[in-house]
């Protein structure tokens, strides 16, 4: 998704969900969801205002990698209980983020006119 040429906050939809089946994931998907979170964090960062949003960003990207350090040992073990906590913060500092650029773009859109 993209709003006027820049990326929207795509960790936002990006919900990470981690399929199991017999109780081990689906590495392929766990994979390809890590792979869009990276990138969104990436396009983010190069395309954000860091003097306006650099704390929102640092926020996510600091949930994103609280969430990596938990994935693989909880995968492992089983412990889905304290991944799917960091996947909520993660989830709730992008909604952070994503509501601060919408209301930035609003402000200045109304500023235009």
């Amino acid at each position: 998704m993209s709003t006027n040429g820049t990326p929207l906050l795509e960790v936002r939809s990006l919900q990470v969900q981690f399929f199991t089946r017999g109780g081990t994931a689906h590495a392929d998907q766990v994979d390809d969801a890590t792979r869009q979170i990276d990138a969104s964090i990436a396009a983010l960062a190069k395309s954000v205002s860091k003097p306006t949003f650099g704390d929102l960003l640092d926020a996510v990207a600091a949930a994103w990698s609280g969430l990596q350090a938990l994935a693989a040992p909880a995968l492992a073990a089983g412990g889905l209980a304290a991944l799917d906590a960091a996947a909520e913060q993660l989830l709730a500092q992008a909604d952070k983020l994503t509501l601060a650029r919408a209301l930035v773009a609003e402000i200045a859109q109304r500023l235009a006119h």
